[in-house]
């Protein structure tokens, strides 16, 4: 085999193997979602993101427990130990987790089309990078079946900590903390309209009085 590799991230690939390649930027998809968690803290500052993020951190320390327990080796590549696989727990945490959110917290928001639509799409994300771990000799079968159910355990077990904290009203006291009043956190997840649309009309109703005052 010519094995090559993505040097910036260290994945190894069969450069003879057309779908390997293919894996390997599918193993990249975790990398891909901590770069839009980063990009929609910094750009929307929203408590719901926040409070994923930590679950996510939390399910990869669980995840690097579990490894240093168990002590199985990988099947071919890769630093560390491979049981559970980190990238199936992972993005399984984050399939379950938005699934849940969807279908019980937002049904307002997305019609039943959109909610089965998304649903799907992240089940779909969820079987790629897990197949793709196997297909690279990073894990066996049986250690990216142990991330996946690791994983929607513990997204599953997130979100009923988060709804439970959320009825408690502790989130509103979380938000008024000095520290996140100072970076503008907001928590607007449980509103019924969308950000996108709701900052357009306000655009747009902004851009109409603006033409008002030129035309008087």
């Amino acid at each position: 085999m010519a094995i090559r590799s993505l040097e910036l991230f260290e994945v190894y690939y069969d450069d003879s193997d057309a779908l390997a390649m293919v894996c390997a930027f599918a193993s990249l998809i975790p990398q891909i979602i901590l770069i839009v968690y980063a990009t929609l803290i910094f750009s929307r500052r929203e408590m719901e993101t926040l409070m994923l993020l930590g679950g996510q951190v939390a399910c990869e320390v669980a995840n690097n427990i579990l490894k240093r327990a168990i002590k199985q080796d990988r099947p071919r590549y890769g630093p560390g130990y491979g049981m559970p696989s980190a990238h199936a727990q992972f993005v399984a945490f984050l399939a379950t987790y938005l699934c849940l959110w969807m279908f019980f917290r937002m049904r307002q928001l997305y019609s039943p089309v959109k909610r089965v639509a998304r649903s799907v799409g992240l089940v779909a994300m969820t079987l790629v990078v897990s197949y793709s771990r196997v297909h690279l000799y990073y894990h066996t079968p049986a250690q990216v079946l142990a991330g996946v159910a690791l994983g929607c355990v513990l997204g599953l077990a997130y979100f009923l900590f988060v709804s439970l904290i959320r009825d408690l009203g502790l989130v509103d006291l979380i938000v008024d903390l000095p520290i996140l009043r100072a970076f503008y956190v907001k928590d607007t997840s449980g509103d019924s309209g969308s950000f996108v649309k709701d900052e357009f009309l306000r655009w747009r109703d902004k851009r109409m009085k603006a033409r008002l005052i030129k035309v008087e």
